[in-house]
């Protein structure tokens, strides 16, 4: 007679809950049925929101990939935990559900405390997504010259205001925090930080609080006055409310009260780990909430409750957990990501056991990352300096000395760093995929950090090195592809980092949706040898090593690539300003409901095609001929008012705009192509799961109906 599983329940999948969910699923023997909950279905990494902050990138892996086949993941949030009886209330995209559990991970992690002043409510923060996202759009819209506050002198306000300065030297940026930037340091650390924000024009406020927030000013504690036209609020962290909500034991922070051994101090069957939990250290304090303590709790709870699982949760053996030893770990460097554009520097904590680290300056490699997204260790990096700066000016080390290993005159995080838009330029074309290309080039960086080779040509051997990882990872993509639910799409890009003035019309006609739809059409090695050769005019001898192939088999690949892509549609004639003119008018007559001016602008056999992913309302099937799309895009015109706004953009590299919803997240992007003086082809994307790296995606049912609800509204005169 076989044992049941054991139903594990982890409440979010952060470092700490997809750690915990993953390691418990592979140490239970398949005696154990793991499922996470978690609002979306991508990764966030939460290390990298400041650089959300400043409207960088910031790939977001797949959930259901990085968990593997042996862990379910239900999308929507943990609406009622009730530890008695073993369930959970979970509000999802397709309704309200119940789990039942017989263990339960809380970790939801922590955000951003709300501000204990009066006008908080004016304030932003980078403690989770939502908020990154929010602080990007305010940040990127300010004025030149509007002052800027950071409020708090932790980790996130020094990574946050060295951020903000630098991506925007026309603004002022100024630092607000109890005590003296950087003074919890050592002398020399605390130089250091020093050094630092005042190279990047930082007025460090020392010594004082805020006691208000208006919209224009902060009010300090002794009464003082400082102009503050955005106010970022990094003054400490709370976990969600869940826990306390369901009668669990929890700090003045939220946070669950946990014996050493990471288990509920009133619930037994509760287990959190990371943030979620106040854990005592051995001597007595309690575990800092940093990522760093976020891996090893979540792995010495998943072995605790492998334990359970496996001797059995009833068996007195396992009396809460098998293994109750109480969680002993030990700090080996805290870093603080402090970049200025002169060079990448990091400031770090060191100590050899307890929570709280010694303060020691590191610098060189042991405090050094990669400068690309989802680094796995060491410090964070900053975003890419401007294009046509990093390697021809051979800059000297600043203060402190150089840090990286050393390749000729630059280090290879400069080296790297001046090839990243190129190398994501190249690994979005074989993928389609924004999420794919940069993890592709974030584990290019990891290979080539580690490597000892010191190749002869590092642009030839980073990009051979990222177009056999997007090969690889096409070739997995290609069957995830084959199941997708309705038209495929590629990612929408806004902006193409690589620019060449000499190939510019290859790079521009390479990116289009277009182009790469034709581009699925080849095989991912002659997808490589097409991309490498006609767009990015790499000689044989390199695409040869990048693919594994002798020249003579990539001569005849390019040979078949570029037959297949001339079989297709042909090049868009039309030269930008044709196709932005003619945009323009599309989209005037597309919110005005013009008819007659919306025929004008169509192509007879035009075709409308939307990618939902079977995630949102689409099209059931494309809608052909310029009478039909009339009246379809009309129709949909006549439902936008009050509900949905539409801003024009370029969307990869051709005509389109952005719809968003009156909390102004992205609901869906429609991209255009132009041949010969009229719309060929309107493409909208509405799968969240593809926009979700431009911003903060609505519910695009709810916002479809809403939009009808307000029409019939409106016709009855109600």
């Amino acid at each position: 007679m076989s044992t049941p599983k054991k139903r594990v329940l982890v409440i979010g999948a952060g470092y700490a809950g997809a750690t915990v969910a993953v390691r418990l699923a592979g140490r239970a023997r398949g005696r154990a049925e793991v499922t996470v909950v978690n609002p979306r279905p991508r990764f966030v990494n939460r290390l990298r929101l400041h650089h959300v902050a400043i409207g960088r990138a910031v790939p977001a892996p797949d959930l259901r990939r990085m968990l593997g086949a042996g862990v379910t993941l239900v999308e929507g949030h943990v609406t009622t935990l009730d530890p008695d009886a073993g369930r959970a209330m979970v509000a999802g995209a397709d309704g309200a559900r119940t789990l039942a559990f017989d263990r339960v991970v809380v970790a939801t992690g922590s955000s951003t405390a709300a501000a204990p002043v009066p006008g908080g409510e004016l304030v932003h923060a980078v403690g989770d997504l939502e908020s990154a996202h929010r602080l990007r759009r305010a940040f990127a819209a300010l004025p030149a010259g509007t002052p800027v506050s950071v409020v708090g002198g932790g980790f996130t306000g020094l990574e946050t205001v060295a951020e903000l300065a630098e991506t925007r030297p026309d603004v002022t940026v100024r630092l607000v925090t109890a005590g003296e930037a950087g003074g919890w340091f050592t002398p020399a650390a605390a130089e250091h930080v020093r050094r630092t924000l005042e190279g990047l024009g930082v007025e460090a406020l020392g010594g004082t609080r805020v006691r208000a927030v208006a919209s224009d000013r902060l009010v300090l504690e002794d009464g003082a006055e400082v102009p503050s036209g955005l106010t970022v609020w990094c003054g400490g962290f709370a976990a969600p409310p869940l826990a306390r909500d369901a009668g669990i034991a929890v700090d003045d922070r939220g946070a669950i009260l946990t014996d050493g051994a990471l288990r509920s101090l009133s619930h037994p069957a509760v287990l959190a780990v990371g943030d979620a939990g106040h854990t005592p250290a051995p001597d007595g304090e309690r575990f800092s909430m940093s990522c760093q303590f976020a891996f090893p709790s979540a792995a010495h709870a998943a072995d605790a409750l492998a334990g359970d699982v496996l001797i059995g949760f009833d068996c007195p053996a396992a009396d809460g957990a098998v293994d109750d030893r109480p969680l002993d770990l030990g700090f080996t460097a805290r870093c603080v990501s402090l970049v200025p554009a002169a060079r990448r520097a990091a400031a770090d904590h060191r100590d050899r056991r307890g929570p709280r680290a010694r303060r020691d300056r590191a610098g060189g490699r042991a405090g050094q990352a990669g400068p690309g997204p989802g680094h796995r260790r060491g410090d964070r990096p900053r975003a890419a300096p401007a294009r046509g700066d990093p390697l021809a000016a051979r800059r000297p080390a600043g203060p402190g000395g150089p840090v990286g290993r050393r390749v000729g005159a630059v280090t290879r995080t400069e080296e790297f760093t001046a090839l990243r838009p190129l190398l994501f330029a190249i690994a979005y074309r074989i993928l389609g995929s924004v999420s794919e290309a940069e993890d592709a080039v974030q584990e290019t960086w990891l290979r080539y950090e580690s490597s000892a080779t010191e190749p002869a040509s590092v642009k030839s051997y980073l990009s051979a090195v990222v177009t056999r990882l997007s090969i690889d990872v096409l070739r997995s993509a290609r069957v995830r592809r084959e199941s997708y639910v309705g038209p495929w799409f590629p990612e929408p890009l806004l902006t193409d980092p690589y620019e060449d003035p000499e190939r510019s019309a290859e790079l521009a006609d390479s990116v289009s949706m277009a182009a790469l739809l034709l581009l699925e059409r080849l095989s991912p090695r002659e997808r490589a040898v097409f991309v490498l050769r006609e767009v990015f005019a790499f000689d044989f001898p390199e695409i040869a090593s990048a693919v594994g192939r002798s020249e003579a088999a990539c001569r005849q690949l390019a040979v078949r690539a570029r037959r297949h892509m001339e079989e297709g549609r042909p090049r868009f004639a039309a030269d930008r300003r044709e196709r932005e003119e003619l945009a323009a008018r599309f989209f005037d007559a597309f919110a005005d409901g013009d008819l007659d001016g919306l025929r004008e602008l169509l192509a007879p056999d035009v075709q409308a095609v939307s990618d939902s992913g079977g995630k949102g309302p689409a099209l059931a099937r494309p809608v052909v001929g310029s009478e039909n799309v009339a009246r379809l895009v009309g129709g949909f015109a006549a439902l936008m008012p009050g509900v949905v706004d539409m801003a024009p953009r370029t969307i990869n590299d051709q005509p389109g705009a952005i719809l968003r919803d009156r909390d102004g997240k992205i609901v869906a992007i429609i991209a255009l192509d132009v041949l010969e003086g009229r719309i060929q082809t309107i493409r909208t994307v509405i799968n969240p799961d593809k926009l979700e790296h431009l911003g903060p995606v609505a519910d695009a049912w709810k916002v479809r109906a809403d939009a009808i609800a307000r029409r019939h509204r409106r016709d009855s005169g109600a």
